[in-house]
Formats: C-alpha cells, sequence, structure tokens
C-alpha cells in the first residue's frame, strides 16, 4: 500500500468514527456524550494532520484526490480543499494578500481552546405550574487544540506537618520518599516551595524546578536535617511563611497559578490563630486543598481554614505508602494548566428566581442561595487544566408560561490563554409543554449529581441517604476506591436501618466527609 493509499485510509477511519460519535450522541447520557464530543475533537486533530501531509503529498506529486477526501477536507478545512482541487495541475491558488487592519474594524473570530456545555435533570417542564429546574453547566478543553507549545508557570506550594506524630516509620519516610515525585511531574520553569510545620516553622526550599531537578537529594536532605521538627503541631505560623511566599513569587510572576497543598496526619493544637488567617487565603484568590495523613487527620478543622477558597477539597490518603502518587499527581495537575484568570458567571432574567448553587468538579462545594436581588452568580475559578471536566450545578425557580421554550438563564465563562482574553457564552434553555410522559423523562446521571450535592447542604438523614446512595452509584460506575465503596455501604446500611451514623468511628466519618470521587488524588 502506497503513502497515498495509506493516508487515505487513515482519513476515512477516523472520519468514520466521527460519523458514528455524531450518531451517537442525540441517544446518550451527558457524561457519555461529553466523552464522544472529546473523541471526536481527537478525531478531527488527526483528520487535520493526516490531511496536511495528504495534501502536501499530492502537490509534490501532481495526484488527483478522491472525492471523498475533497468533500471531508471542504467541509472543515477549506484551505486544505482548495490545495487539493489544484494539486493535479501543479499550480497553488495563491494566497491572497493580508487585508490592511481597519481601525475599529471587528477582528476574525479565533477558535476557542474550551467548550461549554449544559444538561438539565428534566429537559420538559410543565406550562402551567411552578417548576424547580435543575442544571449543570460543563465546560473542559477542546481536543482538537494543540496545546503542546503551552507552559503556563505554576507555583506550587507544600505546607508539610512534620510534627511528633509524623515521626514513625508509617509515615516519615514515605514523606521524604514522596518528595521528589512532584519535581518529576513538574515542569522545569515551575516554582516549588516547601514549609514544613511543629512547634515552630521554616521555610525549607524555594526554588525553580529546573534548578531543583538536580537537587532533589539536598531538599530531602534539608526536610530531615530540619531543627523544627517532631514536636506540636502548631500550623499557623506556616500558613504565614506561605502566604508571604506566595505573594514575594506573585511580584515576579503575576501571571503564574499559584496552589498551595497542606499536609497534616493529626489535630492542630493553634486553630483558632489558623481560622484568622483564612482571610488572608481567600484574598490570595489560589486554589488551596488539603492532605489527611493517617487516621487522626483534622478534616474539620482544615474546612474551616480552607473556607471560601478555591479548592477547599480534603482528601484522606488512606495508605501511607501511596503518598508517593498524590504527590506525582500534584505535579501532574500543574502541567496540565493551559489558561488563566477563568472566571464563571450566570445572570437571570428578571422572571427566574435563582436558587442553590453547587460546584462539583473540582472538588463539591456547595456556594448557597443567589441573591435574587441581582440574579448574579460570579466565582473565580483561576487556572484551567486541560483533560478536566468543570461540573457546576444550578437550581432556579420558574413560574407558569406559555412559551415552548424558555431561557434558564446565560453562562460565561472568561479566561486568559497564551496572553489573550477569551470568552465564551451559553444560553440555557428549558423546553415547556403540556404533555406528562415528557415531564416524566428524568436524566438520571443529572439526578444522581444532584443527590450527591443535595448531602451538602443538610443532615437530614433521609437526604444523607439519598446522598451516599448517589456517591455509590457514582463511585462504582468510575472504579472507585474499593475502600471507600466499602464504607459507603456500611453507611448506607447503617442510616437506612437506624436513622444515623452514631458509631461509626471517627476516623470512618471523616473518610466519608473527604472528598471520596478518587482516594489518592486531589
Amino acid at each position: 500500500m502506497s503513502r497515498k493509499e495509506d493516508l487515505e485510509r487513515l482519513i476515512l477511519d477516523s472520519y468514520r468514527v466521527i460519523h458514528e460519535n455524531d450518531r451517537q450522541v442525540p441517544l446518550v447520557g451527558p457524561k457519555e456524550r461529553m466523552r464522544l464530543q472529546h473523541e471526536n475533537d481527537e478525531q478531527w486533530n488527526y483528520v487535520r494532520n493526516y490531511l496536511t501531509e495528504y495534501t502536501t503529498l499530492c502537490e509534490r506529486l501532481g495526484l488527483q484526490a478522491p472525492e471523498d477526501i475533497v468533500q471531508i477536507a471542504a467541509g472543515s478545512f477549506a484551505d486544505l480543499a482548495t490545495r487539493l482541487i489544484a494539486a493535479p495541475t501543479g499550480k497553488r491558488r495563491p494566497t491572497p494578500p493580508p487585508i490592511p487592519s481597519v481601525p475599529g474594524a471587528p477582528m476574525p473570530a479565533k477558535i476557542s481552546p474550551f467548550r461549554m456545555n449544559y444538561h438539565l435533570v428534566r429537559q420538559f417542564i410543565p406550562m402551567d405550574s411552578d417548576t424547580l429546574a435543575q442544571f449543570v453547566v460543563t465546560f473542559s478543553n477542546r481536543g482538537d487544540v494543540d496545546f503542546s507549545q503551552v507552559d503556563v508557570v505554576t507555583h506550587v506550594c507544600l505546607v508539610l506537618d512534620v510534627s511528633g506524630s509524623m515521626g514513625v516509620k508509617t509515615k516519615y519516610p514515605y514523606l521524604l520518599q514522596a518528595i521528589p515525585c512532584v519535581v518529576d511531574a513538574l515542569s522545569d520553569n515551575d516554582w516549588l516551595s516547601i514549609v514544613l510545620f511543629s512547634s515552630r516553622s521554616e521555610l525549607a526550599w524555594s526554588k525553580d524546578v529546573a534548578s531543583c531537578r538536580e537537587h532533589k537529594q539536598d531538599i530531602v536532605q534539608r526536610i530531615d536535617q530540619s531543627g523544627v521538627k517532631f514536636a506540636r503541631t502548631h500550623l499557623a505560623p506556616a500558613l504565614q511563611i506561605a502566604i508571604e511566599e506566595i505573594e514575594r513569587f506573585y511580584q515576579s510572576y503575576p501571571e503564574a497559578v499559584t496552589r498551595l497543598y497542606i499536609l497534616t496526619d493529626g489535630q492542630l493544637h493553634d486553630a483558632p490563630e489558623c481560622y484568622r488567617l483564612s482571610p488572608e487565603l481567600r484574598r490570595l484568590e489560589i486554589e488551596v486543598n488539603s492532605y489527611g495523613f493517617g487516621q487522626d487527620f483534622a478534616e474539620e478543622t482544615m474546612r474551616r481554614i480552607m473556607e471560601g477558597c478555591q479548592g477547599g477539597r480534603v482528601k484522606s490518603v488512606s495508605s501511607t505508602d501511596t503518598l508517593w502518587e498524590s504527590f506525582h499527581h500534584v505535579g501532574e495537575v500543574a502541567r496540565n494548566i493551559v489558561a488563566t484568570d477563568a472566571e464563571l458567571e450566570l445572570v437571570f432574567p428578571p422572571e427566574v428566581t435563582p436558587g442553590d448553587v453547587f460546584r462539583f468538579e473540582p472538588g463539591t462545594h456547595w456556594f448557597g442561595t443567589i441573591d435574587d436581588r441581582s440574579k448574579h452568580f460570579h466565582t473565580h475559578i483561576g487556572g484551567l487544566e486541560k483533560g478536566r471536566v468543570y461540573i457546576y450545578a444550578f437550581e432556579a425557580r420558574l413560574y407558569p408560561s406559555t412559551k415552548e421554550r424558555e431561557r434558564i438563564t446565560t453562562a460565561t465563562l472568561r479566561y486568559s490563554f497564551q496572553g489573550d482574553q477569551g470568552l465564551i457564552k451559553q444560553d440555557i434553555f428549558v423546553d415547556r409543554t403540556h404533555e406528562q410522559w415528557r415531564h416524566d423523562q428524568v436524566d438520571k446521571e443529572i439526578e444522581y449529581l444532584f443527590l450527591v450535592l443535595g448531602g451538602l447542604r443538610t443532615d437530614d438523614p433521609q437526604s444523607m441517604l439519598a446522598s451516599f446512595q448517589a456517591r455509590l452509584e457514582i463511585l462504582r460506575d468510575e472504579g472507585g476506591d474499593p475502600a471507600q465503596i466499602e464504607l459507603l455501604d456500611k453507611a448506607i446500611v447503617k442510616l437506612a436501618s437506624e436513622g444515623t451514623l452514631e458509631g461509626l468511628s471517627e476516623f470512618d466519618l471523616r473518610r466519608l466527609r473527604a472528598d471520596s470521587r478518587t482516594s489518592r488524588v486531589l
């Protein structure tokens, strides 16, 4: 088979995958729909690459392309189609000279590297009654956009517990082993800061990752020889050092993304002092997350310290010998950041009453109820990662209407990408009908998501039971942590039979409250 024939086969194979996925999209749920759209983006990227090589080959050899190949090119890559048509004559259509810019003239639209979508629990609602509409807004990167040349500088700041409870062979050696893993996973132009805390605190390391690579054992040795280790657990001074280091870094790299990770294995001896630093953490507008190491980590205390911060997730590291995986993932996530300064905004029309807002991914969070006077929701997201689907969930009250299609709200995602400001807008509609059978159509996947999130705003046993059951369904579907699945099973049985979680250990209760979508990584 010649190279021309080989490329034709590759182009047609990818196009068949796209065609079949397009046929399936209207028939599947939102999660599968998102997967198919991502696959199509990837396939279109392959088609573009194959067509580019194929077009150059045809031009060099003066070969004619089959009609089906030309039509595929014409549908999405008009410039390549023009070149393919001209290839047999050996004459390429000349490229027109650039049009001089005219002051005030609109710039040609750029393809956004991100896409936005929405899904409702019920797409059809009654015309003649009040209805609570529940919907999610999702956004993620497009698979057909090349991010290989995008390298966002990321500052990873680790605040590590080295108090007395860490000084055992099942914890401290694994902490030291995990340090090189985060270095290996970061990019050379990223920055790594490490703050240690016990009774006292110190900034043990703060350098660019290119320098860190040559000194991984020096970093480990610096930690091991620190004079602050193995005493009481005072986090506040370490947080103050981290805040100052983050501010200092920001002065030199204002466009960088900073993420703060706090590892602790026990209860804090200075929680009130830490709470007083919470406003400082929120002011930084950075993502803050926490790892709970061992069975006595201060889950509730850490949530309160991080309250209102981006992220705000608490992860239980159930097996200490897997800490290296979590640290490696911290670096991988940092490398995946492709856009900065992201913000999500929703504005509701006067005739709609907005309700509660949640974040499902990354990290579950209940924002509370949107002010009905402003009818406006806004949240600062910060860095956007490739390969991650962001999911925000909303509730809104709609009133009787004769409209067959009604706009609930408009969602806007703003971000900075390679020095340019980007924006995506998505109008969100619901359909209204008198047909009862349409009212009964429910997207079960989105319904499960709302059941999970509903557990964040109430301690009612029935709501908690529904939330745990939905979490269990999602975890099983995702092939989640077997230990977390077993714990959810145990909690569901206890709630169903006794209406309470009393009797579960404190450790189990902390694990239930911790972010369980994955057990090892943030």
